[in-house]
């Protein structure tokens, strides 16, 4: 996402009167890519074998900060550090990826990433659901995006143009935009400063929504 991702959605002068550089317009591609990630609560490019740490909230279920397409390992770390894995007969998938599927993974109904128990935990004086802190949960796996969604690269590239179009004389931007008219919205995180790219993200259903509490560590 954050290396090619203007074209062929939008075009540059890179010489004369609005050239952009290089090194700008990729400053630009990492800035959008950050306010698209802040705005849908979602990262759009694959992490593997990535570490991920939780604090439990003593209940039956784990919210996960990312999409998850694998675990490979979990493990709880107590108050003094002391590591207790747990394999795959304790715990089952939640995921938001309708193309992931296995025999330990469930298809989350409401769109949230999640371990979930089958069986109490033991560790040290602890036996039940996923422990609170001070202790927490360590997570080693596949998360996010393995490519990136064709509206989201169309929704970087829309706010790079929205943000160089001022310093273009008329006839040297190009943009595949439809017929979109671009008006500016509110500020990032709530927005991604341009509302039609917005409407766009929700309407492919771009925006991850998070139920439940994640405390990461």
């Amino acid at each position: 996402m954050r290396n090619g991702t203007l074209y062929p959605y939008v075009r540059v002068p890179s010489s004369g009167i609005g050239a952009v550089t290089d090194a700008r317009l990729t400053s630009m591609i990492v800035a959008a890519s950050n306010i698209i990630d802040t705005f849908t609560n979602d990262h759009f490019e694959a992490s593997a074998a990535a570490t991920i740490r939780v604090h439990g909230t003593a209940e039956l279920k784990l919210m996960l900060p990312k999409r998850v397409r694998a675990i490979t390992s979990v493990s709880v770390v107590d108050y003094a550090g002391t590591v207790t894995a747990f394999d795959s007969t304790y715990w089952r998938i939640h995921t938001s990826f309708k193309s992931v599927s296995g025999t330990n993974i469930i298809q989350s109904p409401t769109g949230t990433d999640a371990l979930e128990l089958k069986k109490f935990l033991t560790v040290g004086d602890w036996i039940g659901n996923w422990p609170a802190p001070p202790s927490y949960i360590e997570i080693v796996g596949d998360f996010d995006w393995l490519a990136t969604p064709e509206i989201v690269k169309w929704a970087a590239a829309t706010l790079v143009w929205s943000w160089c179009r001022s310093d273009f004389p008329p006839g040297t931007e190009e943009v595949d935009s439809g017929s979109v008219s671009l008006r500016r919205g509110r500020t990032p995180g709530w927005s991604t400063g341009l509302r039609e790219v917005d409407d766009a993200l929700r309407s492919a259903g771009m925006v991850r929504e998070q139920y439940g509490h994640v405390a990461v560590v």
